[in-house]
């Protein structure tokens, strides 16, 4: 089958909700799905390709106690190895060039030409997802002074904000249909007001907003408690991926009774298996509060063990975790758990991600995510 002049390989479709990089859509190669649900994202070209698999690797198949690598494997999608997939329109010929380019090369994974990783958006029926280059500089420490201005003037203002939007998938329940922004969009957004519109069309104005900004918040900052500790990576020109439900047809005015599921179902007798679905991965973030007792303690105790050594307790985050604990004891006073709407966040994009041993933070990245989630704050103030 062919897509925009692209062959599409047997056995595998489009992935649909992709809003930044290069896609099907606009008549390059974009990710796939497998039978399997799947997401395949393509390899680079060295030493781009190359960097991001050995950093998937270095997370999920190398055994490793270290306490910094190990939270960050929370904050990514799971990684599910490398695969090679032929192209319907390769020859042999083709095929045999590919195997002589590529055995010179010492990761012989490069045989393989996709990532395979979890399906961020596979529990969502309407998934409305943001995509956030993270950084006040996107080009890394190797970068010639040649690609950095060339960088820049791809959008000047990052420096300034510490992040730009990449595109954006929206979904409006009044017109029952998804809206697209492209990276056009972010590279118009000149000014702090501009940005904050920008923002605000996430949520489609009224249609969503501070129940899913305040858990974007509790995730976000809980990535800057892993990024002040950590002293391992330096992530360059990656970015946070935000998804929340766009069609949440349960109405429960965000309390739902434990063990109730006549509840959960009582207003959409097809979503239950997916509402169902969300919140058992919902429980499986280790960094987001649940009404369980013992997880809120852990939670509370590993917050507080890493603000302490790192001597950086913001009242941000001190704030955030008292009104989360007061929160949780009313739960449980009234045997109720609170429901959260569905937001997912993580990392993604490790092209140019370096792995090391640093005296200090990456500072880089802090800046662009502290301004990021003042930025979420002034959504709901």
């Amino acid at each position: 089958m062919l897509l925009n002049g692209i062959a599409m390989p047997e056995g595998y479709s489009v992935y649909g909700h992709q809003v930044a990089g290069h896609r099907f859509e606009t008549g390059k190669q974009g990710m796939l799905l497998d039978s399997d649900g799947k997401l395949l994202k393509p390899i680079q070209a060295p030493p781009r390709g190359e960097r991001e698999v050995e950093f998937y690797q270095s997370l999920f198949e190398c055994k490793t106690s270290d306490q910094t690598t190990l939270k960050l494997c929370q904050f990514v999608p799971a990684f599910y190895g490398v695969k090679h997939v032929v192209s319907p329109d390769l020859s042999l010929k083709d095929i045999l060039d590919h195997m002589r380019l590529t055995a010179g090369l010492q990761s012989q994974h490069f045989f393989d030409n996709y990532i395979i990783l979890e399906n961020l958006t596979r529990h969502f029926k309407k998934p409305c997802i943001l995509d956030i280059k993270i950084g006040k500089s996107i080009t890394d420490h190797l970068a010639t002074q040649a690609k950095r201005e060339r960088a820049a003037r791809k959008y000047p203002e990052q420096e300034q904000f510490g992040f730009r939007i990449l595109g954006m998938k929206v979904y409006n329940k009044s017109s029952k249909h998804f809206k697209f922004y492209d990276k056009t969009f972010g590279k118009n957004l000149k000014t702090h007001k501009e940005v904050l519109t920008g923002l605000k069309e996430f949520f489609c104005s009224a249609e969503h907003g501070k129940g899913h900004i305040e858990e974007i918040l509790e995730n976000l900052e809980a990535i800057k408690i892993w990024a002040v500790e950590q002293r391992i990576f330096r992530l360059y020109s990656s970015s946070i991926l935000i998804i929340y439900e766009g069609d949440e047809t349960l109405k429960t005015n965000g309390l739902v009774k434990e063990n109730s599921n006549s509840d959960l179902n009582a207003n959409d007798d097809t979503s239950g298996d997916n509402e169902m679905d969300s919140m058992v991965e919902d429980t499986e973030n280790a960094f987001q509060f649940q009404a369980s007792d013992n997880s809120c303690k852990i939670q509370a105790q590993l917050c507080t063990e890493t603000l302490v050594a790192q001597n950086e307790c913001s009242n941000c985050v001190t704030d955030s975790l008292v009104k989360c604990w007061n929160k949780r004891d009313c739960y449980l006073e009234n045997n109720i758990q609170p429901q959260k709407p569905k937001v997912n966040i993580r990392l993604v994009d490790f092209a140019h991600t370096y792995i090391g041993h640093y005296d200090a933070p990456d500072d880089n990245y802090l800046y662009g995510l502290n301004n990021l989630i003042c930025y979420f704050e002034q959504l709901i103030r």
